[in-house]
């Protein structure tokens, strides 16, 4: 079966390297490059038979992400997906599909500036899965630790297996057809052949549903709820609860508060950018993080960030030297401009 035309023109690539620059921390962190707020919780955290094939699950927020896996705007699970034809994610990254690219002694990853020569992404002919289970791959994604992942031809990861053959295997509600802008996860069979299942409560007009439970093997389960605006809570196994404040109007996080009664304040500036038709346009970056306590209003930490301060101006986006921001490259990169100063 063809692809769905859910995907759009970039897929989930933003135009920029400087949003891979992130920090892998549990919660929350902000990209100094472009001032994007990241925000992750771990859900799910299995041992598997190797450590290649652990059960790591986890809900991340960034700013101007397509809403993945039946979850609002910015907000999806931590697994790799690809949007046919366009960009792969994996790692909490995302690069632009491009079987032609090399880094500068040759090799072709398969994806734009990815350069990492134990990394492989490509397509194939339909195949069945090393498994056996029901289902053909047409991705193909080889990594460093000798981990593979299988996507259908929607993109979607119907497989994880490691070196020795043990594997993670992956079931969506509603059958195959879309990609993961469409479905959602309906279950994972772990290496141990435990099963994590996802029920999924109803939505609003326009909005496919309302929240998901996560259920794991020992019955224990976290409750994630959501509206149009975005992840309004998470509500763990032991009924500690996440909550998510919105500026108005707009899915971009301006208060965290956690269990501990602690707040995490965000403010915002613009930073401008001009697009592929060459309009402009402008991109949400954070310019204050305070944390505070809820109870008192004892402030704990404030933090404040600047962008293009030492450059005159000058940031990620290129819009100073007239680059565009969009598609699937980099203009700095591809314009030869790593040496710019422009962050």
């Amino acid at each position: 079966m063809a692809p769905s035309t859910d995907v759009p023109v970039n897929g989930q690539y933003k135009g920029s390297q400087a949003f891979a620059h992130i920090l892998p921390l549990e919660k929350e962190s902000i990209n100094t490059n472009t001032g994007s707020l990241n925000y992750s919780q771990t859900l799910v955290k299995l041992r598997g038979i190797q450590k290649s094939v652990d059960l790591t699950l986890s809900i991340n927020y960034s700013d101007d992400l397509l809403g993945t896996f039946g979850f609002p705007a910015n907000w999806g699970f931590d697994l790799p997906y690809v949007l046919p034809g366009k960009s792969a994610t994996f790692q909490q990254r995302t690069y632009a599909i491009d079987k032609e690219w090399s880094d500068t002694v040759g090799y072709k990853s398969g994806l734009r500036y990815l350069n990492d020569h134990g990394t492989r992404f490509q397509q194939v002919s339909p195949s069945k899965l090393p498994s056996e289970k029901p289902g053909k791959y047409s991705y193909l994604l080889q990594c460093t630790d000798g981990a593979a992942f299988y996507f259908d031809s929607f993109g979607k990861l119907l497989e994880q297996d490691d070196i020795f053959g043990n594997r993670i295997c992956y079931k969506y509600v509603g059958g195959e057809d879309g990609t993961v802008l469409t479905k959602a996860l309906a279950s994972i069979e772990d290496s141990w052949h435990q099963s994590i299942t996802f029920k999924y409560a109803t939505g609003s007009p326009g909005m496919p549903y309302g929240g998901v439970t996560i259920t794991l093997p020992n019955e224990t389960s976290t409750t994630v709820r959501f509206d149009k605006g975005g992840v309004r809570s998470i509500i763990d196994p032991a009924d500690q609860k996440t909550t998510f404040t919105y500026q108005a109007g707009q899915p971009i996080i301006s208060e965290i508060t956690y269990p501990t009664g602690l707040q995490s304040l965000f403010e915002y500036t613009d930073i401008e950018f001009r697009d592929t038709n060459g309009r402009s346009g402008h991109k949400a970056a954070v310019v204050k993080n305070v944390k505070r306590d809820k109870a008192d209003g004892t402030t704990y930490e404030r933090t404040t960030y600047g962008y293009g301060m030492l450059s005159k101006g000058h940031t990620y986006t290129g819009f100073q030297i007239g680059c565009q921001l969009g598609g699937l490259q980099d203009s700095l990169m591809d314009g030869h401009a790593g040496s710019a100063n422009y962050l």
